[in-house]
Order: C-alpha cells, then structure tokens, then sequence
C-alpha cells in the first residue's frame, strides 16, 4: 500500500496477521479503517506495522429482522465474511437457520441443525424477535459452508457492493412484494437501476443473495419471486391473461379462468397471482 495515501478502509479476513514489509502501511493515514475478524482485533492493534491504523472488527454484533405487517415471524437474510459465529436469539424468543434451494420452480427451506454459520457463508434465518445477537465462534474446528447443490444462498461481500449473475442464473433478494404495506415477505427477482430481471444486485454487508439456475425454474411461465409465511413458501408469476377475470380473494383459478379447489396441484391463480401448487 505504499504511495496509498487516499486509502480510507482496507479488509483484512485473515485471523492471524499478515506479514509485510516493513514500509508497506507507512503512506496510510491514522484514519484509515482497517476492518479484521473480532478473535484478531488485538493481534493487529498490537503489530508494529498495523498499529498506526484504525483497527475495528468487521464481525457485526446483531442482525435486524423483518416481518410481514402484523406478524410475530422475523425473518433476514444473514453472512459474515470475517469469522465462524452462533446466531443468539432474545431471550424467551426462538430462532431458526435455514439453507435455501430451488428445485422445479419451488423454494425449498431446510432448517440446520444449529444457528451456527460458517464464515463466508449465506443463510436464512427466521425468529420470534426482530433483534438476533452474533456471537463469534473461537477456539473450535473450523465450520464446513453448505455446498451450493444444499443451499443456493449466496454471502455478500464485506462492503455494498453490485453484484452480477453469471449467464444461466438469476439473483433474488429478501424483500417486501408491497414495501409500502409490508405484505408479501419473500425472496424477489433483484432489481438493478430500475430493471427486475434478475441479472444486477446491489446489496449490503453481512446479508446473502438467492442465486438460482434457471434450469431450476418452470420453464414458459414468469416469476417474480417467491413468497414466505410462517417456514412456508409460495412461487409468485405474472399476472395471468386476459381470461382470468373477475377474481374472488382467496379463491382459485386455472389459466382459462375456471375455478378450481385451492388445493388442486400444478399452476393456479390466487389472488390475482400465478402461483404453483404441490401437495404431493
């Protein structure tokens, strides 16, 4: 980093300090933000080469949750790119980590055996509380990241950054369906300066983005993405054609506007929704 004397933040992800020459920090300015795993704050505050800069970690305390207008289920999209951490819920609240994939167009959620994530790695969590504390993991083995084939979220980078899909893939995000109504909690074809077609995301730190094959998707049929309630999830298309009119809330429909049971299997109308059904 010499001659770097505009450097305002450097990202250090390794938890023993780096060695370097002598001369290597000595152009950055005192104020530049030197962000490192929690375990490694003192190590680099304590190295000769590192001390002159503003050691802070870059392992987040707490995660903020949202929930559908009037719910009591919190849910957030969560990783951590500097350390291994166990997601703590409020006390007397519950909590649960989830993989996420995508299979014939449907969103499956798998709940983990622990609220532990491993570094770098990309989860679903739901709770009863809209505040889950992070407690970083030391002195155990390493943990083992989901392989993408068990779980299709992908996390973050350690600043907001834009993220682009590779050809035959598509980014969903967490979101709302009506933000201004807080309805419809769900995972979201991304939007990128004012196009939702999945191929540009801009998103912050210590969140995780849907990364999905299209080869996972129903084939001749447009999503937009999938809708969460309660660990249950719904595939959300277009609006439908013309033929389906007239529509009762809460009621079911075929492609040719027919009523049909609201258990019936295959790709329905509800609620003015193309949604796929499968009670298999």
């Amino acid at each position: 980093f010499e001659g770097c004397s505009s450097l305002s933040a450097i990202y250090a992800f390794a938890a023993s300090v780096p060695e370097t020459g002598a001369n290597a920090l000595s152009d950055c300015l005192s104020s530049c933000n030197v962000f490192v795993p929690k375990s490694a704050v003192d190590g680099y505050k304590n190295n000769t080469i590192w001390s002159g800069l503003n050691i802070l970690s870059g392992d987040p305390e707490t995660l903020t949750a949202v929930a559908n207008q009037g719910a009591t289920t919190y849910y957030a999209t969560f990783s951590d790119m500097f350390s291994d951490v166990e997601l703590i819920p409020e006390t007397g609240c519950t909590l649960k980590v989830y993989n996420a994939t995508v299979t014939n167009g449907q969103l499956q959620l798998e709940p983990r055996n622990d609220n532990k994530v491993a570094k770098g790695e990309g989860v679903l969590v739901c709770s009863t509380s809209s505040t889950i504390n992070i407690n970083v993991i030391t002195g155990e083995s390493a943990l083992e990241k989901a392989t993408y084939s068990n779980n299709n979220l992908v996390a973050a980078g350690a600043e907001t950054s834009t993220v682009e899909a590779d050809e035959g893939y598509k980014l969903f995000r967490l979101t709302f369906d009506n933000v201004s109504q807080k309805t419809g909690l769900g995972f979201y074809l991304s939007i990128y300066q004012g196009s939702d077609n999945g191929k540009k995301l801009e998103i912050n730190p210590n969140k995780a983005y849907l990364l999905v094959s299209v080869s996972s998707l129903v084939s001749n049929v447009s999503l937009r993405g999938f809708a969460i309630d309660d660990n249950e999830t719904t595939a959300i298309y277009e609006l439908p054609n013309a033929k389906v009119t007239n529509v009762q809330v809460g009621k079911s429909y075929n492609l040719n506007g027919q009523r049909v049971g609201n258990a019936t299997n295959g790709l329905i109308v509800r609620d003015g929704k193309k949604i796929i059904v499968n009670n298999q």
